[in-house]
């Protein structure tokens, strides 16, 4: 069977440049190991494959820019705050007045703004991860404010909505009292990065044909993105995701299916270079284009799918710098592997991370910026390099 890599449609193999034609190459069946090494260690070195997902690439950081962002966000922060007892003052203007506007501006001035969101005033005041999670949000969105900031809310809305009273906890050591969301492995980080500095997480499908609930499916996946989440390199670069399609159409549950799109797309602080389906079943095409569209226009392009034998595969990834039998995860007969536990404060992701990495624009302490960022505009609250 032909490796075939589809984009946003199974037919446009050509937005992924395999030719003029758009089709894959045709790959005999005996293919000489040299060529084949050749080729991946080419599609593997090459300066722009770093990039192709055609993300935007990431900013260049310094001292002065960090300050700047984060003051802006912050600033940002505020233009959607009111004061929260402005509802009992504003019925009863001061000093007989009628002019509620005016007595809005008195409010701010008197410094007893807070957040719209009472989960971000909460957060702000009960969350360890609260000051240091500003500049992961800035990163995920390239410093754009607005997009963070909105970000920022809707991601404390969404946290409390699947955490409920723990939503305030260092989520991951929140992940080690929650045995059945770590013990699903319905997603996962691999232990180590690709060339560009981007984590591999897997998502198994599989595991919606089980006995764990939905709850616990979704949060397993925001503990698997946090865990990414604590290497620089990811917060810069983002992440690829392998996926093991389901075993029966039976099994999907598509709300759940919605609930982790809507995470990953809109709310997680992660960017989503794309997503590597391997090996689906013929029928599911009609899943797959369903996966696609809740993922959105954008999203849904960098949707692959990868068809055939082991040496196939890899030779389709390699144009993704993941054509090397380590890089490709051992549940589809690679040596890449998912063992790097949730929630394990001494985890293998930076020194795996340092150790895959092609560029050397990173090599410096992971977070060491960030902390000496957030030292600076931080309100009080310390970073907390274990979320």
């Amino acid at each position: 069977m032909q490796a075939q890599i589809l984009g946003a449609e199974l037919d446009m193999g050509e937005r992924l440049g395999l030719g003029g034609s758009g089709t894959p190459p045709s790959w005999s069946k005996k293919v000489d190991p040299l060529q084949l090494a050749f080729i991946w260690r080419r599609a593997d070195d090459f300066e722009d494959n770093n990039n192709v997902y055609m993300q935007i690439p990431s900013q260049n950081e310094d001292d002065e820019l960090l300050r700047a962002k984060l003051k802006e966000f912050d600033a940002a922060l505020d233009e959607v705050c009111v004061n929260e007892h402005l509802r009992d003052r504003t019925t009863e203007p001061p000093n007989n007045s009628t002019d509620v506007s005016a007595n809005v501006n008195s409010i701010v001035r008197d410094g007893l703004k807070r957040p719209k969101s009472q989960n971000v005033s909460k957060a702000m005041s009960e969350c360890p991860e609260y000051s240091a999670l500003k500049l992961v949000f800035l990163r995920c969105e390239v410093f754009n404010v607005e997009a963070a900031v909105r970000r920022f809310v809707d991601y404390w809305e969404k946290r409390v909505e699947i955490f409920g009273k723990q939503a305030f906890l260092p989520l991951l050591s929140l992940a080690n009292n929650n045995s059945e969301a770590t013990e699903c492995k319905y997603t996962r980080v691999a232990e180590r990065c690709d060339e560009a500095g981007r984590a591999i997480l897997l998502i198994d499908y599989h595991k919606e044909g089980s006995d764990f609930s939905d709850s616990s499916l979704l949060q397993s996946a925001w503990f698997t993105i946090h865990q990414a989440l604590r290497e620089e390199s990811v917060q810069k670069k983002g992440v690829v995701v392998y996926v093991r399609c389901l075993k029966s159409i039976r099994d999907w549950r598509m709300h759940l299916c919605k609930d982790v799109i809507h995470s990953l797309t809109g709310i997680l602080p992660v960017r989503l270079a794309g997503f590597h389906l391997i090996n689906p079943p013929p029928l599911h095409a009609g899943v797959i284009s369903l996966f696609k569209k809740m993922m959105g226009r954008e999203m849904g392009r960098r949707v692959y799918i990868h068809s055939g034998s082991v040496d196939e595969n890899l030779m389709s990834l390699s144009k993704f710098g993941l054509g090397r039998v380590e890089m490709y995860p051992s549940i589809f007969g690679g040596q890449l592997g998912f063992d790097k536990l949730l929630g394990n404060e001494l985890g293998l992701g930076r020194e795996s991370c340092q150790e895959t990495m092609s560029t050397g624009d990173l090599t410096e302490s992971p977070g060491s910026k960030l902390s000496s960022a957030i030292g600076i505009m931080s309100t009080g609250n310390s970073f907390q390099s274990r979320w």
